[in-house]
């Protein structure tokens, strides 16, 4: 097991989140550029969950989207509204946003959209995935613009997300027994959220209830350590209990599932799945440095650090 400077720093930082506030403090302080993803990540992020369909062969439909733990921003919840769909849900564990600072990447999105402005790509955001084979704006996406009453109606569902009428739902905290989050959705996101989640399998059961027949779920994940170690794929050398001791009282961390875990997950509840992509890169470690747990892992998920996986609803 690695036991260096960088993972006994984690290990401190796990067992901090027991003392009272801390977790509060550490939320307050955090810078607003980093609270409030600017609209062109965010318009990045929606157009390559979309594009990366299409080119895959799917056709998803955009009349009720949910996404998994917006984070910062929705701003990519509002770009499927000025795309078309009726209505989004925003499922998070922890209230980070505050929904009337998206104001201002609403106003943004718009004009990012009216222009018909190229999906950023590399050269803008090198880490974000899926890679696209073009990413020049979708024209098969949208006809015209929003119009400037649905661009108000969206301004108005910010301010009052919980309305009977609102075309906008923010849950958080998310109760996974809530049943009531979608019904008959088309389309379900998430971007680099679901190796966080402790209980995968119950949210990928709770994804397939709330979409209908031929709805596609569309995950990216980052199966990298997230700085718990120096080395890209460390966190797969620690026995249990030192990650019980890094993840401390954490709300969450990782729960360091590879690539063929997920998928199977996804096979498990029934959906079909259709497209995958997978970032390589060489493992950082030797097989021998791995955790009793993860011996078993295939050189194809020790080497994967990032993908994309899309699946339909049977």
């Amino acid at each position: 097991m690695e036991l260096s400077r960088n993972s006994i720093r984690e290990m401190v930082k796990g067992q901090l989140y027991r003392v009272p506030g801390y977790a509060s403090l550490i939320n307050a302080s955090r810078p607003l550029r980093q609270r409030l993803a600017s609209a062109r990540y965010c318009y990045s992020v929606w157009l390559r969950h979309l594009v990366a369909a299409h080119e895959g062969g799917l056709q998803p439909k955009l009349r009720v989207v949910v996404e998994l733990g917006p984070g910062d921003s929705i701003g990519a919840g509002l770009a499927a509204l000025l795309c078309g769909a009726d209505r989004y849900v925003a499922v998070d564990w922890v209230r980070y946003t505050n929904l009337a600072s998206n104001l201002q990447v609403l106003e943004d999105l718009k004009d990012l959209f009216a222009n018909q402005s190229p999906i950023p790509g590399d050269e803008e955001f090198a880490g974000v995935n899926p890679k696209l084979k073009s990413y020049a704006f979708p024209n098969w996406l949208i006809d015209a613009p929003a119009s400037n009453s649905r661009v108000q109606q969206i301004r108005q569902a910010l301010a009052q997300p919980m309305s009977e009428r609102s075309c906008i739902r923010y849950l958080a905290p998310y109760n996974q027994d809530d049943a009531t989050v979608a019904r008959d959705a088309d389309f379900v996101f998430s971007q680099a959220v679901m190796e966080h989640v402790d209980d995968a399998d119950s949210l990928y059961r709770a994804t397939y209830g709330w979409l209908s027949p031929g709805g596609i779920a569309s995950h990216v994940i980052d199966y990298r350590c997230h700085a718990t170690s120096s080395r890209w794929n460390g966190h797969w050398a620690y026995t249990d209990a030192a990650w019980r001791l890094i993840r401390g009282k954490r709300p969450y961390l990782l729960n360091r599932m590879s690539h063929s875990m997920h998928r199977q997950l996804l096979i498990d509840c029934h959906f079909d799945v259709a497209i995958e992509r997978q970032v390589r890169a060489a493992s950082a470690i030797q097989r021998a440095e791995l955790a009793p747990r993860y011996r078993g892992l295939s050189n194809d998920d020790l080497t994967t650090r990032g993908g994309l996986i899309q699946a339909v609803r049977r």
